[in-house]
């Protein structure tokens, strides 16, 4: 099977995250299975807005929304002031594209994504006093969601339909997809770095962050021509509250 040399650079990007991963959780075993373990859990709101690089195309303007996301993780305090932490997580992330104009002049409308993935972070912080900050990779993988999709033609004809992001059929029947992007599938995986500020103490701790998506998620084409053209990266804002078991 032919292997582009964008899909050769990203599953090396792939690789060496999850190698990252790997090796920094079994340090942490090693290292630390002996400290006490905070078991957590998680319930979260979240604003997931998407960042572009369309500089050569009259693009739909990108419209953040709400998501929520719920998980269980755990927290090993290292030498007191230090902590090391991880979680699986529900992730829904939500965001939507203003398409007026944009299948021709006069329309209006709106594609409404809900996606959920399964989060995976790894992070490593700092407490000072009542504080913390933390950093660190994450990696999710897309369960399924849907796209509200509402289209309303010049000529009073409208295009309305609820389509499963996973299915290709539906999302080239339904979006019209083979007049604009030759589309096979979504893409499913997303990576980067998270960082935040938060507030703790003996019960709870309570996290603000922001993650920086690092592989773009445009949805997959024969040649990934548009990928390639048009890429994509979440940018999410998180009020986390984390509660100790």
């Amino acid at each position: 099977m032919y292997t582009t040399p964008v899909k050769t650079k990203l599953l090396v990007r792939i690789k060496r995250l999850k190698r990252f991963s790997i090796i920094f959780s079994l340090v942490s075993i090693c290292t630390f299975n002996h400290a006490k373990v905070n078991y957590t859990f998680s319930g979260a709101i979240n604003l997931t807005d998407l960042k572009n690089r369309w500089e050569t195309f009259d693009n739909p303007e990108i419209m953040p929304r709400f998501g929520y996301s719920a998980g269980l993780g755990m927290e090993i305090p290292v030498k007191g002031t230090f902590f090391i932490r991880s979680q699986i997580n529900l992730v829904a992330k939500n965001y939507a594209f203003n398409t007026e104009d944009f299948y021709g002049a006069g329309t209006k409308g709106y594609d409404r994504y809900s996606v959920l993935y399964i989060d995976f972070p790894l992070l490593a912080g700092y407490r000072y006093k009542d504080f913390h900050v933390f950093l660190g990779p994450f990696a999710d993988y897309c369960l399924g969601g849907t796209n509200q999709h509402k289209l309303e033609y010049f000529n009073g004809m409208s295009d309305n339909a609820k389509v499963d992001i996973k299915s290709s059929e539906s999302l080239r029947r339904h979006l019209r997809e083979d007049e604009i992007f030759p589309l096979e599938r979504q893409f499913f995986l997303d990576a980067g770095i998270i960082m935040g500020v938060g507030y703790h103490n003996k019960d709870y701790s309570l996290d603000l962050s922001h993650s920086l998506g690092l592989i773009n998620i445009f949805p997959k084409d024969a040649e990934n021509n548009y990928r390639n053209e048009f890429p994509l990266f979440t940018r999410v804002f998180t009020l986390q509250l984390n509660v100790y078991l």
